[in-house]
């Protein structure tokens, strides 16, 4: 029987490549990986901030891709490790 397990990280800017194998290790892997930056920096909508990607907020945009390949290169690696 499969279990589903959510995790909630508060600040992806503490996760490295250690911690996300370590996660995956423990937790045998990740299916999707679900995310997404604050758009205070990004809305139409904000008439005084309007920075694009550039803005303090928005720039965990960068962040979760990283974190996208980190989990890459880690699932590469446990797939090389089978062979």
């Amino acid at each position: 029987m499969m279990v589903n397990h959510l995790q909630e990280f508060k600040d992806v800017q503490q996760l490295n490549g250690d911690r996300l194998e370590q996660l995956m290790n423990s937790l045998g892997g990740f299916d999707p990986v679900v995310g997404g930056s604050p758009c205070n920096n990004l809305a139409g909508s904000n008439r005084h901030h309007r920075d694009g990607f550039e803005g303090k907020e928005s720039a965990l945009f960068y962040d979760y891709f990283c974190i996208l390949d980190l989990v890459k290169c880690i699932m590469t690696k446990k797939s090389m490790n089978f062979l």
